[in-house]
């Protein structure tokens, strides 16, 4: 079961990229992840893989974040920055939704959370975005999204980004998971399990 806003689990604020151990191998965090990090909210439990994340999850796209802009303001929640998701390819979609080019996600922005920090960041590498649609929660303002579109939230551990041939977690450290979602030779392969 996904908490939003109950429990925020301490993440490092400071600029400098951590190291995610990939196996034997070890990449830099980018620093959209982090800055995901920086704005994690969640009390969840880890799911033993990608694809069993993926069955629980109404979207999962594979993507890059092209774009930041400011977003609603969920009840009892806070602010949101709303990040603009090119699409470039749906993995699943239980719920039959109309993906075009963009999909739409919110995520709880601060002070050090804003959508200058996104826009100066904004990555090249894909993301796989596993999505839980977030459209009928109680909110005000404006998501951004056009009229009619759903509006997601990542289902932790979050968007799991591209780094080269490797992939990382945002809101868990990768060493932590179980090995359904540690044993995948290269994000291709990472991508190919989740789309099952």
């Amino acid at each position: 079961e996904l908490d939003d806003g109950l429990q925020a689990r301490h993440r490092r604020a400071d600029a400098e990229a951590r190291e995610a151990v990939l196996g034997d191998r070890r990449v830099d965090d980018a620093p959209v992840p982090e800055l995901l990090q920086q704005s994690a909210m969640y009390d969840f439990g880890v799911t033993d893989g990608p694809d069993e994340l993926a069955n629980l999850s109404d979207l999962v796209v594979l993507g890059r974040v092209t774009d930041a802009i400011e977003g609603r303001t969920l009840d009892a929640i806070g602010p949101h920055i709303t990040l603009i998701v090119s699409v470039e390819r749906t993995l699943r979609n239980a719920n039959g939704y109309e993906v075009a080019k963009e999909v739409y996600v919110e995520v709880p922005s601060s002070a050090d959370v804003t959508v200058g920090s996104f826009r100066s960041l904004v990555p090249t590498d894909r993301a796989v975005f596993f999505l839980d649609d977030r459209t009928a929660i109680p909110a005000t303002g404006d998501s951004g999204a056009p009229a009619g579109s759903p509006i997601f939230a990542p289902i932790p551990p979050g968007p799991v980004f591209q780094q080269g041939d490797l992939y990382v977690p945002t809101y868990e450290e990768i060493e932590s998971m179980s090995s359904g979602w540690r044993d995948h030779r290269d994000f291709d392969a990472f991508v190919a399990a989740t789309e099952r």
